[in-house]
């Protein structure tokens, strides 16, 4: 399960533990959608034993591109990878 919490750190509860992933504070230009935005993009990944925080941080960020682009500006896999390759060291 992942419980998303706004700029707080979202909760991965797997393997009898809970990992706390990261936001990705962004200028907000349109908030409307991020939670659908991290939901599509945790499962475009997942697959049957793929890592839950990971998942959830490539969602984290999709999310973050979500609302930092205007309404109909949908962000795509490459510019999730993109992003996180800029914050590797994050």
């Amino acid at each position: 399960a992942v419980i998303t919490r706004g700029l707080e750190p979202l909760l991965v509860l797997h393997d009898g533990r809970v990992d706390e992933v990261p936001a990705f504070p962004v200028e907000v230009v349109y908030d409307i959608g991020a939670g659908d935005a991290f939901h599509a993009a945790f499962l475009a990944i997942w697959r049957p034993g793929a890592d839950p925080v990971a998942c959830a941080r490539f969602a984290a960020a999709a999310a973050a591109l979500k609302i930092g682009r205007g309404a109909d500006q949908l962000p795509m896999r490459a510019d999730v990878l993109e992003f996180l390759a800029a914050r590797a060291d994050e």
